[in-house]
């Protein structure tokens, strides 16, 4: 009976999540592209090697034009108990590309951050001309899969 108890009070540590702890990102910067606009759309996960990745935020279609800004936030409140920090990830479709279309699919890895009650702030520019795997559609889901 002893073994029974401590069995269930094991089986939420060994198999469950981590505590809650709001957790918010605000990545910004640039986009490189040798145009003068182009469409995207973006998707911010984090990522997780069990349970699948979570997406934080879709954004888009969107237009952007010179100067090429950009702003994406998300919150996590929560990840897996093997692990003590969040991995964000982007994914990016856009138009950036000679010739114009088709679309193009860029992942891009954004970093590690503990678990803690805060927001984290990151600047990172990225380079869209001509790069990432070509797709063929920027309005659906297609392309908008983690990795």
């Amino acid at each position: 009976m002893v073994r029974l108890f401590f069995s269930f009070l094991a089986f939420p540590i060994l198999f469950g999540h981590v505590e809650s702890v709001a957790t918010k990102f605000v990545f910004t910067g640039n986009f490189v592209c040798d145009m003068p606009d182009f469409e995207y759309r973006m998707v911010l996960w984090e990522k997780d090697s069990s349970s699948g990745d979570d997406v934080m935020t879709i954004q888009g279609p969107k237009v952007s034009r010179d100067p090429h800004y950009y702003e994406i936030t998300g919150e996590q409140d929560g990840d897996e108990i093997t692990t003590s920090a969040y991995e964000a990830y982007m994914v990016i479709v856009h138009s950036c590309t000679h010739p114009e279309k088709p679309y193009r699919k860029l992942s891009v890895p954004l970093g590690e951050f503990p678990f803690r009650d805060k927001t984290y702030y990151k600047s990172v520019d990225i380079n869209l001309t001509n790069q990432g795997k070509l797709v063929t559609n920027i309005m659906g889901y297609e392309g908008f899969s983690g990795k």
